[in-house]
């Protein structure tokens, strides 16, 4: 018989960031993704509704906060590259995404719109859009890279358009 184990979910906390900033109906981040005039009066926060394919859905706030990555300068080495980004912060999740045996504490967007976490690191010139991810099959682990991998020579698959 199987156990699941019960793994903490660590959630994004603003309280814990000091440079974190609310979005709001005015921002243009929220006005390019709202598809309606449904962010009225526009001091309300930028929101959000995501459903996914298994039927968990995601809801909450956009905010903007800095992210640090390490970024590879050469001669295996790295240095810190701090961005600010906007993501949704979600204060109710439903099916499998509110379950701690399922152990996720978050979903990073590298999808290919223009709003995706990818998309925001490359508009800054600071990354290509692109990102890596190398699965190691014997400890469980692996490498995920934010942008192009120029050494070890990698196989790469295109993302699937509009899906």
């Amino acid at each position: 018989m199987f156990f699941a184990t019960q793994i903490p979910l660590r959630l994004y906390d603003s309280k814990a960031s000091s440079t974190w900033k609310k979005v709001g109906c005015e921002d243009d981040f929220c006005s390019f993704i709202s598809q309606s005039d449904t962010c009225e009066p526009k001091k309300k926060p930028c929101s959000y509704r995501v459903v996914y394919g298994d039927g968990s859905t995601s809801d909450g706030d956009f905010v903007k906060d800095n992210i640090t990555l390490d970024q590879v300068t050469g001669n295996l080495r790295t240095a810190p590259l701090s961005q600010e980004v906007v993501f949704g912060c979600g204060s109710n999740q439903s099916g499998q995404l509110g379950q701690t045996d399922s152990a996720v504490d978050g979903i990073m967007g590298f999808g290919q719109a223009n709003t995706s976490i990818i998309s925001q690191l490359a508009a800054s010139g600071n990354v290509k859009r692109v990102f890596s991810h190398c699965l190691d099959n014997v400890n469980g682990g692996g490498i995920f890279a934010v942008g192009e991998v120029e050494s070890p020579l990698v196989k790469t698959t295109p993302l699937v358009p509009n899906q």
